[in-house]
């Protein structure tokens, strides 16, 4: 429809980029624990990025959508947490996020 305009798309993320990043943040902590998780569910889930992360702009910015990091369970073969919203929650309940 708008004729010869070059497409521009991110880079694929990869797994050499997940070891990158447990490289980086492979702290111990609790938040760099949080974020390993959910960049992990992302990758291995194929959540949207607007479901993991908060938005630059502060417009649109919504704490219905954050995850928050008490949510975060680390269970020996397991790790789940809640994400509280996303535009297919018709009931607004959220949903736990569960990765074996």
């Amino acid at each position: 429809m708008r004729g010869n305009i070059a497409i521009r798309r991110k880079r694929t993320l990869t797994s050499a980029d997940l070891e990158q990043l447990f490289d980086h943040f492979d702290s111990g902590e609790h938040d760099d624990s949080l974020f390993l998780t959910i960049a992990l569910m992302g990758f291995h889930s194929l959540l949207h990025l607007g479901e993991m992360m908060q938005p630059d702009s502060k417009a649109k910015c919504s704490s219905k959508k954050l995850s928050w990091r008490h949510t975060l369970h680390l269970h020996k073969d397991h790790f789940t947490y809640l994400l509280p919203f996303h535009k297919g929650d018709w009931f607004f309940d959220g949903n736990i996020i569960s990765m074996t």
